[in-house]
C-alpha cells in the first residue's frame, strides 16, 4: 500500500484498500507526517497493517513483507506506529523536531534507519527472541546506548531480554538490524561454524574490524530502502540472507579487550533519581532536595546524569515535565481544558514563563497542539 498526500490528506485508492484486506499481498506504505496535515486517520491505518503482518516466527518460511518511510514534524508519530510496544519517545533538545524514520520488515529480518534533529530519548521493552546489531559510526557516535558513549567502529548488540534505552544525538542517523534467534543460530553453524548459544546475549559494545562494519551497515541501509515489493524478491531473500553473515562477520572481528558493559553503580543512581523526579513532576524539586534523598554530592549527581543523558538533573527534570504537558495538551480539547489548566495541572503558575519555555523547547506555541487551537 502506498499512502499519498493529496490536498493535505492522504489519499487511498479501492485497489489499496484491496491490496490491504488481502495478506497475500506485500504492502508498503509512504507517509509524509508533520505540520500542518493532520493524518491522524492515516497513521491509524498504517498501524493496523504493522500490527497485522507478525515478525517472522520461524526461519523456514517466509511472510509477506511490510516497508514504509516515515517523515514527520511530531515526535509522537513515532510512537504511534508500535501499538503494541511498551514504550516511549521523548524529546530532549530544544527545538522544532523533524525525523525520518525507514523500515522494512522483510522475509527473514527487520532493517531500521532513522534519523532525528534533535536529541531523542527513546525507552521501551524489546522484542523477546530477537538480537539487534547497531553499528556505531561518525553520524551517531554523540548518541548514549543503555548509558554508554561508544566510539566509531563499535557494534552495540542487544538480546531480547534486555529493554531499549537509547539517547540518540543531535543529527543522528541510527541503522539497527534485527535478527531471529534461531536464524542466528542457524547461520552461525551452518555458515560460519561459530560455536556458542545467541539466546545468551544481553548487551555489549564491541569493538570491531571496520571494513566489516562497513559493509554490515550499508546492507542494512540497502534493505531498509526497500520497497515491499522490492522486499519480497529473491534477491531481497538473499540480500536478507547475506546481512545476516555480515553481522556475524562483525561479530567474528570484535577485540574482546575493548567490550564495553552497561554502567554499573551509576546507572542505579540515574535510575533512583529518575523514580524520584518522576513522582513529583507536579511538585516544586531541586538538586538539594534530589542529593538529599540520593544521599549523594551534586558532583555525583550532576556527572552521573550528564554521562546519561548528556544534561544536568534538573535540566532533566525540565524535559520530563514539558513533554508531560504536551501529551496532555493533545488531548486538552476532548475533557473541556485549556492551556492554563494543564499548564497547573503540571506545576506551571506563570502562563507566559510556561508559554516561552515550550516554544523554546518545541518549536511551537502550546495553543497551537496538534489537537488544534487551544484557548489560554
Amino acid at each position: 500500500m502506498v499512502l499519498e498526500p493529496g490536498n493535505g490528506r492522504f489519499q487511498k485508492s479501492a485497489a489499496q484498500h484491496s491490496t490491504f484486506a488481502d495478506s497475500r499481498h506485500s504492502s508498503a506504505m509512504v507517509l509524509e507526517l508533520g505540520y500542518p496535515k493532520d493524518a491522524t486517520s492515516d497513521l491509524w491505518l498504517a498501524t493496523s497493517m504493522i500490527t497485522a503482518c507478525e515478525p517472522p516466527r520461524t526461519t523456514s518460511s517466509t511472510v509477506a513483507p511490510i516497508a514504509f518511510e516515515i517523515a514527520t514534524g511530531d515526535v509522537d508519530d513515532l510512537s504511534r506506529l508500535y501499538p503494541g510496544w511498551e514504550g516511549r519517545f521523548q524529546q530532549v533538545s530544544a527545538g522544532a523536531f523533524r525525523g525520518n524514520v525507514q523500515v522494512v520488515q522483510g522475509q527473514l529480518i527487520r532493517a531500521f534507519r532513522g534519523t532525528t534533529n534533535q536529541v531523542l530519548l527513546t525507552r521501551g521493552s524489546s522484542q523477546p527472541g530477537w538480537i539487534d546489531f547497531s553499528p556505531i559510526t561518525p553520524r551517531n557516535h554523540k548518541s548514549r546506548w543503555q548509558g554508554r558513549q561508544c566510539d566509531p567502529n563499535h557494534l552495540v548488540v542487544r538480546g531480547g531480554q534486555v529493554g531499549v534505552d537509547n539517547v540518540a544525538a543531535r543529527d543522528a542517523e541510527i541503522v539497527t538490524l534485527s535478527v531471529p534467534i534461531d536464524l542466528i543460530r542457524r547461520a552461525a553453524n551452518s555458515v560460519l561454524r561459530l560455536k556458542g548459544d545467541p539466546a545468551r546475549i544481553d548487551w555489549r559494545c564491541l569493538c570491531v574490524e571496520p571494513t566489516a562494519l562497513a559493509v554490515l551497515e550499508q546492507l542494512v541501509k540497502r534493505i531498509a530502502a526497500r520497497s515491499a515489493s522490492d522486499a519480497s524478491s529473491s534477491d531481497c531473500y538473499a540480500d536478507e540472507q547475506e546481512c545476516v553473515v555480515a553481522a556475524l562477520n562483525v561479530l567474528s572481528s570484535r577485540n574482546g579487550t575493548c567490550a564495553l558493559e552497561p554502567r554499573g553503580n551509576r546507572a542505579s543512581l540515574v535510575r533512583r533519581a529518575e523514580e524520584y523526579l518522576r513522582e513529583r513532576l507536579a511538585s516544586t524539586v531541586g538538586l538539594i532536595d534530589l542529593c538529599e534523598e540520593l544521599d549523594v554530592s551534586a558532583r555525583t549527581m550532576q556527572y552521573a546524569f550528564r554521562e546519561r543523558f548528556g544534561i544536568g538533573p534538573i535540566e532533566y527534570l525540565r524535559m520530563l515535565r514539558l513533554n508531560a504537558v504536551r501529551a496532555d495538551l493533545k488531548t486538552a480539547r476532548t475533557q473541556g481544558l485549556c492551556v492554563r489548566d494543564v499548564a497547573r495541572r503540571w506545576g506551571y503558575r506563570h502562563l507566559s514563563n510556561f508559554a516561552a519555555d515550550y516554544k523554546r523547547h518545541f518549536g511551537v506555541l502550546p495553543s497551537k497542539a496538534k489537537s488544534g487551537s487551544l484557548s489560554q
